[in-house]
């Protein structure tokens, strides 16, 4: 089985994001070139249904159609809900040793 072969497969299997939406982004598009896919829809559908369930929630109701308009927006709110998160965690670090 070739190069293009294998990314066919795990594409079709379906990749995960398992990191930031960022490293998700990188990931998908190696697969996308290697696979050769050229189906936008297919494509923006298969990176959607990837995501994290708290990336997907984020997206409610604001699911662009074009897939760079949804990685952007992704990345975007990856990144305020780590750093929310990341505030939530100095906040109760900061409680515990009052």
């Amino acid at each position: 089985m070739n190069a293009k072969q294998k990314a066919h497969q795990k594409f079709l299997a379906g990749i995960k994001q398992t990191t930031s939406v960022r490293q998700y982004a990188e990931a998908f598009e190696e697969l996308v070139l290697k696979a050769e896919f050229h189906n936008p829809d297919m494509i923006a559908s298969t990176f959607y249904n990837g995501l994290k369930y708290e990336v997907k929630r984020d997206l409610v109701g604001r699911k662009p159609d074009r897939l760079t308009e949804l990685k952007m927006l992704a990345i975007t709110l990856d990144k305020e809900r780590m750093a929310t998160q990341d505030v939530d965690r100095r906040d109760l670090k900061s409680n515990s040793s009052r």
